[in-house]
């Protein structure tokens, strides 16, 4: 009986120190935020911001194929557009874009931004939703 009691107190004693390593050690894998590091901006965030308009947006796909298609042009940071107010905002690297270059991205997606038109045969290849009315033509 001595024995089984002795047993099981090691064993004990070893779960309980495995467990305060096991703690210990996912401490020391986490990287330790400070201050500094916490209060940082993201470079993605970073990046002049411009508001384009967007008369011909209709709906949600077409709101989706927007932000889809900048976000893969290079020097796009973020794209939210609002399918109520037909805009669009762009957050961008200066340095490697211009306002003209985002335009000519959205053109070649289908849709018009600001004065510059929608490239028609990506607008043709649209959907009948994301397409103006003929009525508002």
């Amino acid at each position: 009986m001595k024995k089984i009691i002795a047993i099981m107190l090691l064993l004990s004693v070893a779960i309980i120190g495995y467990a305060e390593d096991k703690d210990k050690m996912s401490h020391s894998m986490k990287p330790e935020v400070t201050q500094e590091q916490s209060t940082e901006v993201s470079p993605k965030m970073e990046g002049t911001m411009v508001e384009i308009q967007l008369p011909t947006v209709q709906c949600g796909m077409c709101q989706s194929t927007i932000e889809t298609g900048l976000l893969k042009v290079d020097g796009i940071n973020t794209v939210h557009v609002d399918v109520e107010k037909l805009i669009g905002h762009v957050s961008y690297d200066a340095q490697k874009l211009d306002l003209q270059k985002i335009e000519t991205a959205i053109s070649a997606l289908g849709y018009q931004a600001n004065e510059t038109m929608a490239v028609m045969e990506s607008y043709d290849k649209l959907p009948m939703c994301c397409k103006v009315p003929e009525t508002e033509k």
